[in-house]
């Protein structure tokens, strides 16, 4: 992710929660100059401003660290939809236990109704391990070609042109402006490793993820 310092981190984060400035300042109480200031970086963030950012973002419903907002480095951040369904005033309360599988079917069924043109894939296969597990569902909201260019170095569910379903890939712009759509795991037997030179119709970038207890199955 081409996130070049702490503020472009902020404004990513921000964004990617379809928040604006004055919904989070008015409701966390922080000047909206102060708010604009830190995503600007316009001087040396504290690290009170940073703890009270990353409070705000995690009682928002986002999964982030201190070292990613910090440096970029680890996890990329990923929103809390279990967090947010629970805190609806409309979700129906459960009564009795339900199984790992009912839990996950509600919680596709809530990204989905809340996030328009959004999409859900089953990561099928390893391709993608150690990151990601087989079998886990990912989540994203698609962007238009017009946006694609932003997503670059960003895992991504793709839909590239002519081809029914969507795929699930590390999306990678060339210096020739083309996009190459990669595997993660260079021990897995699927094949190509590298698909070269495609043509997208939207490219989605992970903000869900949900994986399967194989424990409890």
């Amino acid at each position: 992710m081409n996130l070049k310092n702490i503020g472009e981190r902020i404004k990513w984060s921000r964004k990617i929660l379809g928040l604006n400035r004055e919904y989070l300042c008015e409701k966390y109480d922080v000047s909206i100059n102060t708010f604009g200031s830190w995503e600007r970086s316009e001087k040396k963030i504290s690290d009170q401003a940073v703890n009270t950012c990353l409070n705000i973002l995690k009682q928002e419903g986002l999964k982030i660290t201190k070292e990613w907002l910090l440096t970029g480095i680890g996890s990329n951040p990923n929103i809390d939809y279990a967090q947010k369904m629970f805190e609806k005033e409309s979700f129906i309360e459960i009564e009795q236990a339900i199984s790992p599988s009912e839990a996950i079917n509600i919680e596709k069924k809530f990204f989905l109704k809340n996030n328009e043109n959004s999409v859900l894939i089953r990561n099928i296969g390893n391709e993608m391990s150690p990151y990601y597990e087989p079998d886990e569902w990912i989540g994203g909201i698609k962007k238009d070609r017009n946006k694609i260019e932003l997503l670059n170095g960003l895992d991504c569910i793709v839909q590239i042109f002519g081809k029914k379903n969507p795929i699930f890939k590390r999306l990678i712009f060339t210096d020739n402006n083309e996009i190459n759509l990669h595997i993660l795991n260079p021990f897995t037997d699927i094949k190509p490793p590298i698909i070269f030179n495609v043509k997208l119709v939207w490219a989605a970038p992970v903000i869900w993820r949900r994986k399967i207890d194989r424990f409890s199955i």
